[in-house]
Parts: structure tokens; C-alpha cells; sequence
């Protein structure tokens, strides 16, 4: 029996991490073909950063709707929904020849992107305990497989060889993939339905737990900083590379793979020693690392952004691995608990980009990376003391 179940767990793992490097995959290579396709169609700074976060928007209007739905009728039915916006959208997206109808497709995108994460994010937190601490970096090193390491290349080499339309395509195939598989993955059914009325009461009175809950809070906030930071070095390495130090823009996809390639490094491999550091050792290391590579993609001359890439990289690595753990033991209903994470985080992929590209109006692509310093001091000031007065919190390791 112990064996069927060590079996079961196993090959749910697998499923659950071919799934996530799928959905990943295609949003890799549609965000990496808008970004230099935004070049190509002469966009501005603030132009190429709105391409980069806008989607975010679309996400944050509809992500805690979306675990709510979840928890009402199920991921599998809320997933299928988004990728089929997915593989319609990129079908279309070759007919955009304007920076502006580009940030509209981008947005519209955004709208239906929380349907895909949320409901994987909900089957993984509900799953995590079972899975264990180490494995549990699996999923989100799947993720960061498809989009910061093979998206973005295969997305370049397909943009070189065939052009932007077929790579608009196949973003578009990989959705189509990603919905075959999440048949096997996602459960069908949601929780126990009840009236309209009392749902929406209850989800409230949830909602507002989680406004309290410092634990849910600390964690949202540290995750969106981090992907607030990977977001910025995604959207603007080619128009540096490009612009900037006047490269080929297949230099600007490799800092962006090199970032990728970090993040599964560390989320793959780092679980199990991070947690036996404790959290504030753990978000003492990643604060530090995305400080450095902050202030080191900042330096004007190129060995910088190379620099930056592996520790911004490595940094969100570390920070996602103890965020994760932090939620999956927080009680309550993970639709919601998704949900409501993706939120915050999400707004950090918005607001990074799109806040990033008015700053390089105005002071140059680099001091992009330097608004984000202060942001990261003031958070590694707080968790340090609030970690020294909570103590270490324990999570045990699968």
C-alpha cells in the first residue's frame, strides 16, 4: 500500500510539473516574441514596458474571482477556459502591426491568464504537504523551465528561422498541449457549491483573514518584490542589449535564459537546504543576492547585466522556495489562498515593467534596476524583524 501511494504521489508529481513546463512554456514564448516584436515595431520605453507588464492588469481584475470559481467548480474546468483564450489570442496576434494594439492584445491576454496559474497554483498548495518541501520547488522549477529558459529560446530561434507569426503559433500549439495534459492533472470537481449569496459572503469573510494573516501577507509581498524584479530584467534586457550597448537582440533572450536558468537551478535543487537554514537566513541570502544583482545590472558596463542575471535569478529562487512553504501552511481554502497570492504578486509584474519604462524615459533603460533597491532594503529591514520576534517557523521535508 505504501508503495502504491509513494507511486501515485510520484507520477502525480510528474503530470503536475509536464503541465507546468507546457502552460510556461507558451507564456515564454509569447512574452519574449511581444517583447521584440514591440522593438521591431519601434516602441518607446514606456511603450516596451507596458508589452512587459500590462497583462498583469487583466491578471489582477479577475485573479480572486478566478479561486473563487476554482473553489466553486473546479480547476480543471477554470483551465480549460484559459487556454483556450490562449490559443485564439496567439492565433490572432500576428495581425497586430502597432505598439498600441499590442499593449491591448497584451492586456486582453491578462485577463484570462489567472485562469491557467491559479488553478495549478491551487492544485499544487493543496498537494504540497503530500508532495513535500523538496519536491514541492519541482513545480515552481517547472514553471521557470518554459518561461525564463526554453520559451524565451525557442521563441528567438523560431522569430530568426520562421518569423513572428509562426512563433505567435506556437506559444499557441504549447496552450493546446498544456490543455491534453491538464486532463490528467487538474480534479474535476470543485468543493461543496452552495448558494450565490452565502458563497460570496463566506469568500469575503476569508479575504479579509487573509488581509490579517501576517504570514500570507509577508510572504505575498516578498514574492511579488522578487518577480517585481524578474519581470524588469525580462521585459528590458533586449532593448538594452539593443540600445544600449548595441548587440544583437539574441545576446538580450541569453541574459534572459541565463536569469531562467538560475531560478531552476536554485528551485530544483536548494529546497531541502533552505529549509534547514530557516526563513531568516533563507530571506537573508535571497534579499541579498537580488541586491547585488540589482545594483549589478545597474553598472553601465555589460559584464554588469551578466552579473545580474545569475543573482537576480538565483535571489527569486530563494524567495519563492520559502513563500511556497509559507502558504501551503496556511489553513483555509487554497482556491482562495491562490488566488488571493497570485494577486499581489501579479500586481508586482504590472507595476515593475510598466513603472520601469517610465523611469528609462527619464533617466536611461539601467535606472530601471536601481528603483528597485530601496524597495528591497525596506523589505529585508522588516522580515528580519519580524522573523527574530516570530522565531523560525519548522516545515517538514518529504
Amino acid at each position: 500500500m505504501r508503495k502504491s501511494e509513494t507511486t501515485q504521489r510520484h507520477d502525480f508529481v510528474i503530470r503536475l510539473m509536464l503541465l507546468a513546463a507546457l502552460n510556461s512554456s507558451a507564456v515564454g514564448i509569447c512574452n519574449v516574441t511581444m517583447n521584440i516584436y514591440a522593438v521591431h515595431l519601434g516602441a518607446n520605453p514606456t511603450e516596451i514596458g507596458l508589452v512587459g507588464g500590462i497583462s498583469g492588469l487583466g491578471i489582477i481584475l479577475t485573479v480572486l474571482p478566478t479561486g473563487y470559481l476554482i473553489d466553486q467548480w473546479g480547476a480543471r474546468k477554470i483551465y480549460f477556459w484559459g487556454a483556450l483564450v490562449g490559443i485564439l489570442i496567439n492565433a490572432f496576434l500576428p495581425l497586430v502591426k502597432t505598439p498600441s494594439a499590442l499593449i491591448a492584445a497584451a492586456t486582453v491576454t491578462g485577463l484570462f491568464m489567472s485562469f491557467r496559474f491559479v488553478s495549478m497554483n491551487t492544485v499544487f498548495l493543496e498537494n504540497l504537504k503530500v508532495i513535500g518541501v523538496a519536491k514541492g520547488g519541482w513545480y515552481r522549477g517547472s514553471m521557470a523551465v518554459g518561461y525564463a529558459l526554453l520559451g524565451p529560446l525557442l521563441g528567438a530561434w523560431i522569430i530568426r528561422v520562421l518569423g513572428y507569426t509562426w512563433a505567435f503559433w506556437t506559444a499557441g500549439a504549447f496552450f493546446l498541449a498544456a490543455l491534453l495534459v491538464s486532463r490528467l492533472v487538474l480534479p474535476r470537481q470543485g468543493g461543496v457549491r452552495i448558494r450565490t449569496k452565502d458563497a460570496l459572503i463566506d469568500t469575503v469573510a476569508q479575504w479579509r483573514g487573509l488581509l490579517k494573516n501576517k504570514n500570507v501577507i509577508e510572504a505575498s509581498c516578498a514574492e511579488g518584490l522578487a518577480v517585481a524584479s524578474t519581470a524588469c530584467f525580462s521585459t528590458f534586457a533586449v532593448a538594452i542589449t539593443v540600445r544600449v550597448h548595441h548587440l544583437p537582440q539574441e545576446i538580450g533572450v541569453a541574459l534572459v535564459s541565463v536569469q531562467g536558468v538560475l531560478l531552476v537551478l536554485t528551485v530544483f535543487l536548494l529546497g531541502k537546504s533552505l529549509v534547514k537554514l530557516g526563513q531568516r537566513n533563507a530571506y537573508a541570502i535571497g534579499i541579498g543576492a537580488l541586491l547585488i544583482g540589482l545594483l549589478s545590472a545597474a553598472n553601465a558596463g555589460g559584464v554588469g547585466v551578466w552579473i545580474g542575471a545569475v543573482l537576480i535569478g538565483t535571489g527569486a529562487g530563494i524567495l519563492n522556495i520559502i513563500n511556497m512553504n509559507r502558504l501551503a501552511s496556511t489553513e483555509g481554502k487554497k482556491g482562495r489562498l491562490a488566488g488571493f497570492f497570485t494577486l499581489l504578486t501579479t500586481t508586482g509584474s504590472l507595476l515593475g515593467p510598466v513603472a520601469g519604462g517610465l523611469v528609462a524615459n527619464i533617466a536611461g533603460y539601467q535606472a530601471v534596476f536601481w528603483m528597485l533597491v530601496p524597495l528591497f532594503i525596506v523589505l529585508g529591514v522588516r522580515l528580519f524583524i519580524q522573523q527574530g520576534k516570530a522565531g523560525e517557523e519548522v516545515y517538514a521535508v518529504a
